[in-house]
Formats: structure tokens, C-alpha cells, sequence
């Protein structure tokens, strides 16, 4: 069980996220193993040649197995999590992610983290430094075929208030 491992000292979020993949991966696997037949993205042909999927026939269709699309739906949401989780932790430095953290997440304004830094930057640094992260974030998701390439040219917000 996860609790066991569970270290009081720790943040809770990377914990978090690694118990939530591993029960998305195990539905995953207690899905495949239930399925009877070849997998629902496996290739089949029409009578006139066109590639389609068992999932193509099924998906919206009557009695659709609704559940293991949501299901589905579910796992690749923690997948991107998961993935997003590896970019601020591989790819970013050690002040990209205190920075990207403290004013997408904890909602500080710019001015404040830029402050907090050694040494001190502005809130314009701070913003331009969120937005360095954010593309390298992008970029590591578009690198595992998360974000189609017309994503990569706009750049989120960045959050917070008062700035200057």
C-alpha cells in the first residue's frame, strides 16, 4: 500500500501524483486483461479498403462500453500530469521551477517572487522567466506527443496580481 511509503517530511504533491498514476496504470491493466478480442485501437479494414478502429465503431455508438472511455479519458489525464510533473523536475532549473510554482500554482504575484529570489529580480524578469519555463515545459510535452506544434507559440498568463 502507498501509505507505507509515505514520508511525513516530504511534499505531498509528488506523492500524490505517483499514487494516483499507479492506480491509473493498474485500471489500465485490469481493463486490458478484461477485454476478450484484439485491443479497440487495433487496425480493421472496411469492405473498401479504409483503415478503421474497433474504438471508431464503438465510440457514441448504442451500448457503447462508456466506461472504459471515460475511464480512458481519465488515465491520459494523469498521464499528462505525470508528464508535466517530469518537465518541472528534468527540465527546468531549481529557480524556473520555484518561480513557475510560486506564481502558477500559490497564485503570488511576480513582484513578490522576485523578491523573494537571491539575489531580487523584478516582476518583469520573473515574467520572463515564466514564460522560458513554460516553452520548456511545451517543448518536453510536445517531445512525448502531448502538444501539436501551434501550441507552442502562445504562452500562458502569468497569474498574480500586483505586479511591478
Amino acid at each position: 500500500m502507498a501509505a507505507k511509503n509515505f514520508e511525513r517530511e516530504g511534499p505531498f504533491r509528488p506523492f500524490a501524483i505517483r499514487v494516483a498514476k499507479n492506480k491509473a496504470i493498474d485500471a489500465l491493466r485490469r481493463a486490458e486483461v478484461k477485454r476478450i478480442g484484439p485491443p479497440l485501437d487495433a487496425p480493421i479494414y472496411r469492405e473498401d479498403g479504409e483503415e478503421i478502429t474497433r474504438k471508431d465503431l464503438l465510440l457514441g455508438s448504442k451500448g457503447a462500453d462508456v466506461d472504459y472511455f471515460e475511464d480512458r479519458e481519465e488515465i491520459e489525464k494523469v498521464e499528462l500530469l505525470s508528464l508535466v510533473e517530469e518537465a518541472l523536475q528534468e527540465v527546468l532549473t531549481p529557480t524556473e521551477r520555484k518561480v513557475f510554482l510560486e506564481v502558477q500554482y500559490n497564485e503570488k504575484s511576480r513582484a513578490a517572487v522576485g523578491r523573494e529570489l537571491v539575489p531580487p529580480v523584478t516582476g518583469q524578469r520573473v515574467g520572463q522567466i515564466i514564460a522560458s519555463a513554460t516553452i520548456k515545459i511545451r517543448r518536453h510535452l510536445k517531445s512525448h506527443g502531448r502538444l501539436a506544434d501551434e501550441s507552442l507559440d502562445a504562452v500562458p498568463s502569468e497569474g498574480g496580481e500586483g505586479d511591478g
